[in-house]
């Protein structure tokens, strides 16, 4: 039986035709000098190989015979540098590849012993292109040729794939990276796969939550089964099955016994359906932070504005105690205990919030409040704005002497004056001029003081300078007027948020 490498179906006839560049340099090379002599007379496993090599889409070679003589294709010669194309159409191999004998020449020896077809991929092979050493990657196959029972040649079909292989390592070094982002993320990660929530990876911050414990491949419920009955794992299910995320904050999670005994931790989560290309959720993603050192801050706060508020009002009673005995019963003690019940009334305000600021509006309704009943004849308007704990004091005390003295002597000492109190911004900066207006209408003709008393003080030499700004006074006999003018709020924001 001949064994000759024959393509079904194809005859030797005619082999040389097509073939384009390749094959017109074929049909008019001088073969007559060359080991293979003129193409009529060669092989017709040679002949088969060259035109099945020549109407290929495929970077083919073809080494023929004891000399390994050379003849490819025109996808093959664009592999090729002009240290090789297209002086190597009918050259030795090993004349024209002697750089890189050393990492193909066994290859090339075990196919012509008989020895089979070798297959490489994504193989480093550097040689010279165009002046310059280049490092190149390649997957090739060399087959053997046989001819009468032996192999006559090798038949090379081959791709250089240095810009996949970079690609595939460009891929590589970026999925790296975004592993070292996501272990060394400050918030803990997991990703939970299927209906049971399996754990498939997790991050350091996760673990040090966990302290360690070994939860990969396991499913939530086995791994962290006290997370079960303080909701964590009903809320897995729904966002499982809904495909909507879920958010928690400060969320308790006691985890059991342990090395350390029982713990309780404070958890800021977000649960994030994983969906698939094809739009199947496939798992869950788990992102969040331990806030639990925040939360216990919080809590010392809470407790010690508590102590602080009940210190507060001790030493406030005390020091009433004392004005009594030193004023005995007049209107001077009145008027001192008025004071003190405004400045713990702006207390109040802070403590109660437990917050560092209050709001413009919530600090004059406490200090007007006395004169703001269901006819009240006093209108307050402007937008949200917080004060720190030196403006709410001040402003405090301020409100109670203008409403103390708009009922002695100005708009609220009859039934018919009114009360205007507005605040606005006047500019379009985040912390620009802020303005404050006290405004007295349809009272009593107004005189000025003869004298520079407490409201006057607390006008003029506490509420300017506490909130940075300069306050203008003025006795007009329509009305008593104050307004403040602060050039800046500093580091208190305003919210433009509109007012309900």
């Amino acid at each position: 039986m001949n064994r000759d490498f024959v393509l079904k179906g194809t005859s030797p006839h005619g082999f040389l035709s097509g073939g384009g560049e390749m094959g017109e340099r074929i049909r008019t090379f001088d073969w007559s000098a060359s080991p293979l002599g003129p193409p009529e007379a060669w092989p017709a496993a040679l002949q088969v190989s060259v035109g099945l090599m020549l109407n290929h889409g495929f970077p083919i070679l073809i080494m023929w015979g004891p000399d390994l003589i050379e003849l490819y294709n025109d996808p093959y010669s664009k592999l090729l540098g002009p240290e090789q194309h297209p002086r190597m159409l009918g050259a030795p191999a090993l004349k024209i590849w002697a750089e890189i004998w050393h990492e193909i020449g066994g290859q090339i020896d075990s196919v012509m012993r008989g020895e089979g077809a070798t297959f490489d991929q994504n193989r480093k092979i550097s040689f010279e292109r165009e002046g310059q050493r280049r490092e190149m990657w390649w997957t090739y196959s060399y087959a053997p040729i046989e001819s009468n029972g032996t192999v006559g040649g090798v038949f090379v079909i081959s791709s250089e794939v240095t810009e996949v292989h970079r690609a595939r390592i460009a891929l590589h070094d970026q999925a790296q990276a975004l592993e070292r982002l996501f272990e060394h993320a400050p918030s803990f990660i997991a990703v939970l796969d299927g209906r049971d929530h399996v754990f498939r990876v997790t991050n350091a911050a996760y673990r040090r939550l966990l302290r360690d414990r070994n939860v990969l491949g396991l499913p939530v419920r086995t791994a962290i089964p006290e997370a079960e009955e303080q909701g964590f794992l009903k809320l897995l299910d729904d966002v499982y099955a809904s495909g909507v995320s879920q958010t928690r904050q400060r969320m308790p999670l006691k985890l059991g016994e342990g090395a350390d005994g029982e713990r309780r931790v404070f958890v800021d989560l977000v649960y994030q359906p994983i969906v698939d290309a094809d739009g199947a959720i496939s798992g869950v993603f788990v992102e969040g932070s331990d806030v639990t050192s925040h939360v216990e801050s919080e809590e010392f706060v809470r407790l010690a504005n508590l102590e602080m508020k009940h210190r507060g009002k001790n030493i406030l009673t005390l020091v009433n105690v004392i004005a009594a005995r030193t004023f005995g019963t007049d209107d001077r003690l009145r008027l001192f205990q008025d004071r003190i019940r405004a400045f713990d009334k702006a207390h109040d305000l802070l403590t109660n919030r437990e917050e560092t600021s209050a709001d413009i509006r919530s600090v004059l309704e406490a200090a007007l409040g006395p004169h703001m009943g269901p006819e009240t004849r006093i209108n307050l308007s402007g937008p949200l704005v917080p004060l720190d704990f030196r403006q709410t004091v001040a402003l405090s005390l301020a409100a109670y002497e203008l409403a103390s003295n708009a009922t002695k002597y100005g708009a609220l000492s009859n039934d018919r004056g009114r009360v205007e109190v507005s605040w606005r911004w006047t500019g379009l900066a985040a912390a620009t001029s802020f303005e404050l207006s006290w405004r007295e209408t349809g009272g009593p003709p107004v005189v000025p003081p003869e004298r520079t008393g407490f409201g006057s003080t607390i006008l003029t030499r506490v509420l300017g300078p506490d909130f940075g700004g300069t306050v203008d006074l003025s006795y007009d006999p329509a009305g008593l007027s104050l307004i403040l003018n602060v050039p800046a709020m500093g580091p208190i924001q305003p919210d433009r948020s509109p007012v309900a």
